[in-house]
């Protein structure tokens, strides 16, 4: 999978504490996979891919008024598939800056 060059495409998320955090303030699992797939609509909007597999990495969990910040990390795409790499980052003040780790999600979708 190649690198994204200079300054990858990243989508920054204002996680909803009634729809994204459990009773104990942690981010849902399955809101890092739709982080993904919000940052993966916003960089290949032109692709209606099908997907294959998604792996996780956990890194790290937010509060409730945080925002997470999806970094596209690397792509490839040949032979009706697209593979990418994003990284889930605690967004910091600016909304444009790196901050913690939350994630890496390796993903492979069908075109």
């Amino acid at each position: 999978m190649a690198g994204v060059a200079g300054n990858p495409p990243a989508l920054v998320i204002d996680p909803v504490p009634s729809q994204d955090f459990n009773g104990a303030d942690f981010l849902y699992f399955s809101s890092f996979q739709a982080f993904v797939d919000r940052a993966e609509w916003a960089f290949f909007r032109q692709i209606r891919p099908t997907t294959r597999r998604r792996d996780l990495v956990y890194a790290g969990n937010i509060e409730p008024g945080d925002r997470v910040r999806v970094v596209l990390m690397g792509v490839r795409q040949a032979d009706g598939e697209l593979a990418h790499w994003c990284r889930l980052l605690r967004a910091g003040d600016g909304a444009d800056a790196g901050g913690e780790r939350l994630a890496d999600v390796f993903t492979l979708r069908v075109v």
